[in-house]
């Protein structure tokens, strides 16, 4: 950042003293500097005026370190909410609306999305390769959280491997199903997170929602799965396919919903000696880094995040009858309007009613303009926040200001209805800003400022000012930090409309933040100019490399051209080779494309122009190590503690790439063990591709090469 001047760096009795100096070099005549003098006197004048306009000019507003902010690309974080995931057991079928509110002592969490509660779940996962069966796990033994866990493939995948999950009842067709499938990733290397969308991503590792890092902030990445499973369900006709409307794991990788839909019913089989519903998901090609492990599962699992929506509204195509399926829709009070020339108008006739069959809400409208009206706008009001709906009314002058007296309020999704003050009862959606800084004097937009709980309108140049009757039309809450309860923490619904169903969530809430500070964006701003957002150096290669979503990557390093040539025969001075070793890649096994395929996509975001890049995966060298040693009588187990000796040794050069394995070092090394009274003879061979021997024995390995120790031969003599 550029270093910030201090314009108010003179006090008033220096400034006054560098006039009267200066009147004695400019003008010698002039010799009475006592106050009584009308000069001195101007002088004391100007010198007051200088400080105060020093002081004023070195004082910078909110607003203009808010600009510097958008001119670093930096806006600040608002309020966010807390997520986390609940588990629900019925014992009566039935389907939930979207923003069911749950309570966690007093603190609101919501349901995101529409969710099926069924009376059935999963009893029991079995693995099978053919007949045998690899693993197996029953209901009690697959609590969220517990100790027990279940190799979906075995402990070592293979295609054709099978994953049965089976149902202690006959699942419904035609209706998704929905499993939310908790995978374990307790390895020395983690995989790396997916992103999503609007800046968050869910980190399986963490069980948590981070920022995502990095340029193209929001996007989300294509990322290939290295495994492919085809998922199918059992029937009176056998095996059928099942269709995969979502699938958030990406074949068992990550922690995430899998919605799978099945289009008759389904039929009992019995697998692994055990009768039940199954579905089933082969491995059909690729393979896993490591086996995929799971920590529970279950069709009762939904979304939830801690948000208190108590004004909601939803805009639809002109029609007789529109359908809301929302908690504040059933519970709440209606109001519909019609559109007409960007104009909203109240409905004079509207019929609220509940739908038996699917539970969602109706709103019929018997309005003779609904013909005339382009959209239908449904606002749902909290019964409890009538009082709220309308918060002001519009003076006409310029920045106005409305103190909601909510520091709890979000920015999204708060909305406002303004009245038209030339027409009797029409109101007008205005357009929520970030500031006014693109807004002209006919724009109708307004800012929230969540901080402080202030909704600010323009000065009727930059943005209009309201005139007339301001209703709330979207309004809901978040406590930010104070949503990440513990686990277990939400245990009943706040209504009464679901009185039977047992809650309780099976994470902590994670993800909730409050606003952020002026001080705190700088801070971040800061930060973010020292990072490099592009490829230049070896280093942003390899750490962008270790980070590429999805995958586990256990090494990287960039090799210079000069170490490339000595094993490749055609080296571009311009390209960027790199070696890159997956976790869990074993001497001999084959990588998987997709690897180098999501490293390649990933790189596209911050490599330079005019980079290209050639990826390496490790050539391992296998090295036998043949030792011939005088050793001293009184040690036992000598030859378990030479092969001990030189895996230590070994065990240091692993993860480096291209290092020689220098044969006088290992003697060295071996010479100095307490037991070894004398080296006879050391020799190592190895086996590889384009590897060198020198005179001395070293073994010199190529760029992209790592030493793997498959045995010690020794020769031992007591001496």
């Amino acid at each position: 950042m550029l270093p910030v001047p201090e314009l108010d760096n003179q006090e008033y009795d220096e400034i006054l003293d560098m006039a009267i100096n200066t009147v004695v070099s400019r003008f010698p005549e002039w010799t009475d500097f006592n106050a009584h003098d009308p000069g001195i006197t101007m002088l004391e004048l100007f010198a007051t005026i200088k400080e105060s306009e020093q002081y004023m000019i070195d004082q910078i507003s909110r607003e203009n370190r808010i600009k510097f902010l958008k001119l670093m690309g930096i806006k600040r974080r608002v309020k966010r909410p807390a997520r986390t995931l609940v588990f629900m057991r019925t014992d009566t079928p039935c389907e939930l609306m979207q923003g069911h509110k749950l309570d966690a002592g007093g603190i609101h969490f919501e349901t995101v999305g529409e969710n099926f509660l069924s009376t059935y779940d999963i009893h029991m996962c079995i693995a099978m390769r053919g007949d045998e069966v690899l693993d197996q796990i029953a209901h009690g033994q697959m609590e969220f959280g517990g100790k027990d866990f279940f190799n979906c493939f075995g402990a070592d995948p293979q295609e054709g491997d099978i994953c049965y999950i089976g149902f202690d009842k006959q699942p419904l067709f035609g209706d998704p199903m929905r499993i939310y499938l908790l995978v374990d990733n307790d390895y020395p290397v983690r995989r790396n997170p997916l992103f999503v969308r609007k800046g968050l991503r869910w980190n399986s590792a963490e069980k948590s929602y981070d920022e995502i890092p990095g340029k193209n902030e929001g996007d989300e990445m294509d990322f290939a799965s290295p495994v492919s499973l085809r998922w199918e369900y059992h029937t009176v006709h056998g095996w059928e396919p099942l269709e995969i409307l979502q699938d958030q794991t990406c074949g068992m990788l990550f922690d995430g919903f899998l919605s799978l839909k099945q289009l008759e019913p389904s039929a009992p089989v019995t697998v692994g000696g055990q009768e039940g519903y199954y579905i089933r998901a082969v491995l059909e090609r690729g393979g896993y880094e490591v086996p995929p492990v799971m920590n529970g599962l279950s069709v009762n699992i939904c979304e939830a995040v801690q948000r208190d929506t108590l004004v909601e509204y939803e805009v639809f195509p002109a029609s007789d009858r529109v359908y809301m399926n929302t908690e504040l829709s059933v519970l709440g009070r209606s109001e519909v309007y019609l559109e007409r020339d960007g104009l909203w108008y109240p409905a004079d006739e509207m019929e609220k009613g509940l739908l038996e069959t699917t539970g969602k809400t109706y709103y019929s409208i018997n309005d003779g303009k609904l013909q005339d009206s382009d959209r239908v706008l449904v606002i749902n009001r909290d019964m409890s926040f009538l009082h709220r709906t309308r918060i002001g009314d519009g003076s006409g002058f310029p920045n106005q200001r409305i103190d909601l007296e909510d520091y709890e309020v979000m920015e999204e999704p708060f909305a406002i209805l303004v009245h038209e003050i030339d027409s009797e009862d029409a109101y007008r959606l205005w357009t929520r800003v970030s500031d006014f800084e693109n807004s002209g004097p006919e724009d109708h937009h307004f800012v929230i400022d969540s901080e402080n709980g202030v909704l600010k309108f323009g000065d009727c140049i930059h943005g209009m000012a309201p005139e007339g009757e301001i209703r709330l039309a979207a309004y809901a809450r978040t406590k930010g930090v104070g949503g990440n309860v513990r686990k277990g923490k939400i245990n009943r619904f706040v209504s009464e409309l679901l009185p039977s169903i047992e809650v309780s969530n099976i994470l902590d809430g994670t993800g909730g933040f409050d606003e952020e500070t002026l001080d705190e964006s700088f801070l971040r701003a800061k930060r973010r100019i020292m990072q490099s957002e592009c490829a230049v150096t070896a280093q942003d290669y390899e750490r962008y490399v270790r980070h590429t979503p999805g995958l586990m990557i256990e090494n990287c390093q960039v090799l210079y051209p000069d170490e490339v040539r000595a094993s490749e025969r055609h080296v571009d001075e311009n390209t960027i080779y790199m070696v890159v070793q997956p976790y869990g890649y074993r001497p001999g096994s084959p990588i998987n494309v997709c690897y180098e395929n999501n490293i390649t996509a990933w790189l596209e975001r911050f490599r330079m122009l005019g980079s290209p890049i050639h990826i390496f995966f490790p050539e391992f060298i296998e090295v036998e190590v043949y030792a011939d040693l005088m050793v001293k009588p009184q040690y036992r187990q000598v030859e378990e503690r030479v092969r001990e000796a030189v895996t230590e040794y070994f065990d240091g050069l692993k993860g480096q790439f291209g290092k020689p394995v220098i044969l006088s070092r290992l003697y060295g090394f071996i010479d100095r063990q307490d037991f070894v009274l004398g080296i006879r003879s050391l020799t190592m061979d190895a086996k590889g591709h384009a590897i060198r021997r020198t005179h001395e024995g070293d073994i010199i390995l190529p760029a992209q090469g790592t030493v793997v120790l498959t045995g010690v031969r020794t020769f031992l003599t007591v001496g």
